[in-house]
Parts: C-alpha cells; structure tokens; sequence
C-alpha cells in the first residue's frame, strides 16, 4: 500500500518493525503528494481524517493495524491449499507445460534412471505384484 520494499526501508514511507513511520510527519507529506494514494485515502473519510490529520499518534496507531493486516493477509496466503494458490498466481503454470520445458531441458526419466528405481524398489523388471504386496519374479505365477 505504501510503496515498494526498497522506498519503504529508505524513502519517506520507511517503517519500523512494528509498522509506525519513522518519520510520521515525512510519511504523511509523502501520502498528500501521491495523488493515487490520497485519492484511495480520501474514498474513506474517517480514514482521511487519520492519516491527513495533525494526530500522530493516531497516525501512528492506524499504521500499526494496518502492518497487523498486512502480516494477517500473508499468513492467510501461506496457508492456503496449492490449488488456491495456483488460481491466484501471478504467472500461472501449466503442468504440461513444465513438464515439457523439463523434457527440453534433459530432466526427464530416462532408462537408466527407471531401472535404478525398480532396483531400489526391489520391483523386478517385468514383475508383478503379488496379492501380499511383494513382488513375484517375472514368469511366476
């Protein structure tokens, strides 16, 4: 909301940990010179009044809650099933589309690494499953 990560660590919209301006009155010039954030500021008239008044510490207050909702909504997006986050996605991924890009780039399965799987899982080539779970040599039955 208040700008990039690099303008916030130095800039006029830099903030403590905790989320208050480290310098309130530098933060509230900056907000009435940007016309895209005064104009989301001013839709909310109690809000305007906050942030554009002569209380700091309300000032600083309203920052605070606003950097507990922040950290609230990236909680929320970590937790949320891979699904979600794949519709939300910025740039979203399709599996075929990674798994080619995997062929193309020589990660796919080759024999080799096939019969070593098979090895390690003791699965026989050209073996079958038994009704107990293990395998049967080929040509048993």
């Amino acid at each position: 909301m208040f700008g990039d990560e690099e303008e916030n660590a130095n800039g006029p919209f830099a903030r403590n940990k905790d989320g208050t301006a480290k310098d309130p009155k530098a933060f509230q010039d900056a907000l009435k010179r940007d016309a895209e954030k005064l104009q989301m500021i001013e839709q909310d008239p109690e809000l305007a009044k906050v942030l554009l008044g002569d209380d700091m510490d309300a000032f600083q207050e309203t920052l605070k809650m606003v950097k507990k909702m922040e950290d609230q909504r990236a909680r929320e997006y970590g937790e949320r099933g891979i699904d979600c986050q794949r519709a939300s996605a910025r740039y979203p991924r399709d599996a075929v589309a990674l798994y080619e890009g995997m062929y193309q780039a020589g990660l796919q399965r080759r024999r080799a690494a096939r019969a070593v799987n098979r090895a390690l899982l003791a699965w026989p080539a050209g073996g079958r499953r038994t009704r107990r779970g293990g395998c049967a040599a080929p040509g048993l039955s």
